[in-house]
């Protein structure tokens, strides 16, 4: 291990948890890229509670609606990605990216121009789902 690694590993156990779990997961995916074994981690197991409030909720509605109208079957295959995405959100709470706003976090929906806004509490708050062509969400 290298001096600057060493001093590094020093300083993490004065970060947030929340901080320290991040990093031990980019550390679970680069040994798994050198390894080619992927673990479970300790925070899959841990599997938090997902609630979306009233606006998400209707944003996501909308979004199913519009897409319906055109086009049935996509809308029920951006629905279903979205619903893997807020599923893994349960199951990795902090696997989005941080924002400007320190309590406020985005995942963004596979495959589709989605993205999820959410925050990390005792559960996971779905705020807000948004079309990337959007103009930039200005939070709540």
């Amino acid at each position: 291990m290298t001096p600057m690694t060493k001093r590094l590993l020093e300083q993490v156990e004065s970060w947030p948890e929340e901080d320290q779990e991040e990093l031990a997961e980019y550390a679970r995916e680069i040994e798994a890229r050198r390894t080619g074994v992927y673990r479970r981690s300790r925070q899959a197991s841990r599997r938090m509670r997902v609630r979306f409030t009233p606006q998400a909720f209707a944003g996501r509605e909308k979004i199913f609606e519009y897409l319906r109208d055109r086009s049935p079957s996509g809308a029920r295959n951006v629905l279903a990605s979205i619903r893997d995405t807020v599923r893994l959100l349960g199951e990795h709470p902090y696997s989005g990216y941080k924002t400007n706003d320190p309590d406020m976090r985005v995942k963004f929906v596979t495959r589709y121009p989605y993205t999820i806004f959410y925050r990390v509490r005792e559960e996971v708050e779905i705020i807000h789902i948004r079309h990337t062509s959007r103009r930039p969400w200005r939070g709540e």
